[in-house]
C-alpha cells in the first residue's frame, strides 16, 4: 500500500472516529432538551406561549426546597425558575395595570389559585424548569414537570402544581 493510501485510509478511520463521538455528544443534549410550554390567559384570552426553553432564558433564580410526599416521604431539591409575575409580564405587559388572582393549571386538570398577595410576594411563587440541575422530566417520563409550580411560602408543598401548562389571569 502507498504512503498516499495510508494517510487517506487513516484520515478516513479518523473522521468517522469523530463523528461517531460527536454524534454520541450531539444525542446526549437532545436528552437534555428541555420540553413544555405555558399558555397564559387573561380573562379567557390566550396572550401567548412560552416554551421551557424560552422560560430558561429568561432571568431565573435558583434555590433549595423541602418536598414531602405521602408515597416517597421528605427531601431536599434544588429548583431552577422563573416568578410567576415575571412570566405573565412578558406576554402580558399590561398586568401592570392589575388583576385579583391567578390560576396555576396542570395538564392533568390539577390547580391552585394565587392571590394578588402571593404572586407579588418577594421570592415566593416560581415556574420552575429545572430540578438538581436537569430539566424536569414530563409525566410521561415518570417526573414532575416539565413545568413545575413552587410556593416558596407554602412549608408543606401541599399547593405546589407539576405538570404546570398554563397560567389564569383573573382580572
Amino acid at each position: 500500500m502507498k504512503a498516499k493510501d495510508k494517510i487517506a485510509l487513516v484520515t478516513i478511520v479518523f473522521l468517522g472516529l469523530a463523528m461517531v463521538a460527536l454524534g454520541a455528544v450531539n444525542s446526549c443534549a437532545v436528552e437534555q432538551k428541555m420540553e413544555g410550554s405555558l399558555e397564559v390567559i387573561v380573562n379567557g384570552e390566550s396572550k401567548g406561549i412560552l416554551t421551557a426553553e424560552e422560560l430558561s432564558a429568561m432571568k431565573a433564580s435558583t434555590f433549595k426546597a423541602i418536598i414531602r410526599s405521602s408515597s416517597e416521604g421528605k427531601s431536599e431539591a434544588e429548583f431552577t425558575g422563573v416568578l410567576v409575575l415575571e412570566i405573565v409580564a412578558r406576554v402580558y405587559p399590561a398586568i401592570k395595570d392589575g388583576y385579583k388572582a391567578m390560576i396555576v393549571k396542570a395538564e392533568d386538570g390539577y390547580q391552585t389559585v394565587l392571590s394578588k398577595e402571593e404572586v407579588e410576594q418577594k421570592d415566593n411563587a416560581y415556574i420552575c424548569f429545572l430540578m438538581d440541575g436537569a430539566p424536569i422530566k414530563p409525566k410521561v417520563k415518570k417526573g414532575q414537570g416539565p413545568l413545575r409550580l413552587i410556593i416558596r411560602k407554602d412549608e408543606f408543598g401541599q399547593r405546589w402544581v407539576k405538570y404546570v401548562d398554563r397560567i389564569e389571569v383573573k382580572k
